[in-house]
């Protein structure tokens, strides 16, 4: 899933889930576009990434 997240100073960009639980998720992680842009990412991510930044 990819998610347009806006931080405010209120924001706790730390309380994620970062670990795989064996169930439904390996783990999730913040990136920045900068970051994300450097990664292989699959034609629908990189299609949705190129949408956030037109």
């Amino acid at each position: 899933m990819l998610y347009d997240v806006v931080l405010t100073t209120a924001s706790q960009p730390d309380h994620i889930k970062k670990e795989p639980d064996g169930e439904d998720s390996l783990g999730a992680g913040w990136f920045t576009l900068e970051q994300v842009r450097d990664l292989s990412l699959t034609p629908f991510a990189e299609y949705m990434i190129s949408q956030s930044t037109a």
